[in-house]
């Protein structure tokens, strides 16, 4: 007898595709390595599946990553070979990746860069107790050290490392040198995947206009990522910075993501897709950037295949980000904002609606202007099809525009 150990939570099929039902995609217990599509009647080996369809070269270290595993560093291991092929990051070794962010964390607050790093970062708000609960060292922050020594350093973490990989990553590091605040970028996986660096304002560095205010590390992969996202989460909350969404689960919003930007992309939808994302909820910037982008990606997401539920968050007025209003109020204050948070029935709607302004309040909308919203409305039904609540207050919101 065959007993079911798992099924699918989103609607994609094993040739990659998306269908139109969920839970079609099953493992049995018998046959844990394989899974079973019953559309097709057809089964594939997760080795298969994750070369054909997901494009991953190496299902041996991506599987390990899903698992929350990792080959141990060269310095613990005595049968570690230097020879054996593994997986760049961001054209990076994967142990220079993790032995630099280890010495910018340990350089944080311990070195001349790392102390005006850390009085910056405390002279925005975040908490610098010494205690193991502080913001700084739950976000894993670091500084960047000191380049003229970063590879005497990096050699004496990683002994067995061939050194043209801690030379190639030393030349890359010259780059990021008037961006000295290092903020690690994981994948849905957990993995450590590179950093964003950031200028900051202190005795050693002002801030230069001319340069962007955020680096990312060279090829960091954003096009099918989203920073940080928990492996087990069916629910995120959307933020646009690294920083915003890195301090909300330092103080306790375990599914907080950032775009690192303000766009959402078709391969970071399917990614959510096929990672069991069914609620998304957007709390964006509060300028226009951010309030543009809101409206891109809500519209993005209920075009796509996956049925995901959209809510849309504000970070209340004076505040420009939810960094900015944690660093003022405690994260409960944001979580009732939150819990506030409207549907994109509704949302749609207003955003629609207010393209369609009435002269006289106390007059129907002219016929012509009542015309066009119908039609403009009707992609948007069609897509909320699935959702009646939401399309309920959206067919509302419009017809109390139309006929008063």
């Amino acid at each position: 007898m065959q007993y079911t150990v798992w099924y699918s939570t989103n609607s994609r099929k094993i040739d990659g595709s998306f269908g139109s039902s969920v839970g079609k995609v099953w493992i049995y217990f018998d046959r844990a390595g394989y899974l079973f599509d019953f559309r097709g009647n057809q089964s594939i080996s997760f080795w298969d599946y994750l070369e054909k369809y997901r494009g991953i070269t190496d299902p041996f270290n991506a599987l390990l990553d899903y698992a929350g595993l990792s080959i141990p560093a060269p310095t613990q291991s005595k049968d570690y070979d230097p020879k054996t092929p593994i997986e760049l990051v961001a054209d990076i070794h994967p142990y220079v990746l993790r032995a630099f962010h280890e010495l910018a964390m340990q350089d944080m607050g311990s070195t001349d860069i790392g102390c005006e790093v850390r009085a910056y970062l405390a002279g925005r708000g975040y908490d610098d107790d010494d205690d193991d609960d502080m913001d700084i060292r739950r976000m894993k922050l670091g500084s960047i050290p000191e380049i003229a020594t970063l590879k005497d350093r990096l050699k004496e973490k990683l002994p067995k490392l061939e050194e043209k990989y801690i030379n190639f990553f030393c030349k890359r590091m010259e780059y990021y040198t008037e961006h000295p605040l290092v903020i690690p970028c994981y994948g849905v996986y957990g993995a450590l995947e590179g950093f964003v660096f950031r200028q900051v304002q202190c005795e050693r560095f002002t801030i230069n206009d001319e340069l962007p205010k955020y680096k990312n590390l060279k090829n960091l992969n954003r096009e099918a990522g989203i920073i940080n996202i928990p492996r087990d989460a069916t629910e995120i909350i959307i933020m646009e910075g690294v920083l915003d969404a890195l301090l909300a689960k330092a103080r306790g919003m375990r599914h907080a993501v950032s775009l690192n930007g303000c766009g959402l992309n078709e391969a970071q939808c399917d990614m959510l897709a096929e990672n069991g994302i069914k609620r998304v909820i957007l709390l964006l910037d509060n300028d226009d950037a951010g309030q543009d982008a809101t409206l891109r990606i809500t519209q993005r997401l209920l075009a796509h295949a996956h049925p995901f539920e959209v809510y849309i968050a504000k970070v209340p007025q004076g505040f420009k980000d939810p960094e900015e209003f944690l660093l003022k109020h405690d994260v409960q204050a944001l979580l009732e904002e939150i819990h506030y948070a409207i549907g994109m029935g509704e949302y749609l709607a207003t955003q629609l609606t207010r393209q369609y302004p009435k002269r006289d309040a106390s007059r129907p909308l002219p016929a012509m202007q009542r015309t066009r919203l119908l039609d403009a409305a009707e992609p948007f039904k069609a897509q909320l099809a699935s959702f009646p609540y939401e399309l309920g207050d959206f067919e509302r919101i419009v017809k109390m525009a139309v006929e008063r």
